[in-house]
């Protein structure tokens, strides 16, 4: 799998939900433009997709944004937890154990489950938007 059809799995997961919509950002001229926006059941965001396979060594650092998919798991991670880069100029890493730790929150899945878990997760976010 590629970043274009994880996208394509994330938009229809997305729109699948009842109350809900995604669109797909292009903006190459500026740096740190999210990958897409989306609303679900009132509460909007944008999320920043990446994928990725799952280093051979278990100690091997993964290079993260917003929405990560590793092989046939995802990860929604808040913006607060992508830790700083360590180079200038460089993604941010996080290991395993990290990713981990967002699945034991509940905030992570298979590809399988992302169209049950996803939307319902993005609708759970602290920001709504309000009429």
């Amino acid at each position: 799998m590629n970043e274009a059809r994880f996208w394509a799995r994330v938009r229809k997961a997305i729109k699948a939900y009842p109350v809900s919509e995604a669109k797909k950002l292009s903006d190459a001229f500026t740096k740190g433009t999210a990958d897409c926006a989306y609303g679900v059941d009132g509460v909007s965001g944008f999320l920043e997709l990446k994928y990725t396979e799952w280093p051979k060594r278990v100690d091997t650092t993964i290079v993260v944004d917003l929405s990560e998919g590793v092989d046939q798991d995802w990860f929604l991670i808040h913006v607060h937890e992508v830790p700083l880069a360590i180079e200038k100029d460089k993604p941010p890493r996080m290991t395993r154990f990290q990713l981990e730790a967002i699945r034991q929150d509940g905030r992570a899945g298979t590809l399988k489950d992302l169209g049950t878990r996803l939307p319902a997760l993005l609708a759970e976010q602290l920001d709504p938007v309000l009429d």
